[in-house]
């Protein structure tokens, strides 16, 4: 019974992967390269998680030029901080310009920089700093290569994905510094990352 499960999830996999290359977007009516690109963010909530709490984050990218595009993303985070009984929820925002040099959509090879604001809001029933919040202005360039695969095609609708490599260097601009450490939720320095992303676009002439 067990090995006929993994037989069956192996054909399904088979079966998916031939019915996404029988239809690439060209032929699905379809823009070749996504022009806009709506996300999860998890590392929000990796972070919210290995501080004993749970983040979110989201992230809209669109081309508003030939090979230039804007993302915007938004963020939030509740945790534990390094002060005992004092907890912190934050609100972060973030805005990137980001460089394709083969202009082919939001796709391939990437070059951008973007700043972004965190507010941190401190409470609990630890030693909470007088002034209970803080600021923190970071920027970060970052370069990066997003690979887009074909799409996955249904009646009216097509459903593609990639895969996004990147790496930057995050690094604080402004901080009011209220909370010992609080950077360390907010600034990482060296990042690197490979991310999934998936979105879906109506077919023309449907």
């Amino acid at each position: 019974m067990k090995s006929g499960r993994i037989y069956k999830a192996a054909a399904a996999s088979v079966i998916i992967f031939c019915t996404a290359a029988a239809y690439p977007a060209e032929d699905a009516g379809l823009d070749a390269e996504p022009q806009t690109i709506f996300s999860l963010e998890t590392g929000y909530l990796l972070t919210g998680i290995q501080n004993n709490g749970w983040g979110l984050g989201f992230s809209l990218e669109r081309e508003v030029f030939d090979y230039l595009s804007v993302k915007g993303t938004f963020s939030h985070m509740t945790f534990t901080t390094s002060v005992d009984d004092v907890y912190c929820t934050s609100v972060g925002l973030s805005l990137y310009v980001n460089y394709y040099p083969f202009g082919r959509g939001l796709d391939l090879l990437y070059i951008g920089a973007g700043s972004g604001i965190d507010f941190l809001n401190y409470f609990g029933t630890g030693n909470v700093p007088a002034v209970p919040k803080d600021t923190v202005m970071s920027a970060m360039p970052v370069i990066g290569w997003k690979q887009n695969f074909p799409a996955l095609t249904f009646s009216r609708f097509a459903v593609g994905s990639m895969i996004d490599v990147y790496s930057g260097w995050q690094f604080v601009v402004s901080n009011t510094g209220n909370l010992q450490d609080d950077t360390d939720y907010t600034s990482r320095g060296w990042l690197f990352g490979v991310k999934i992303k998936v979105f879906i676009e109506k077919r023309s002439g449907r």
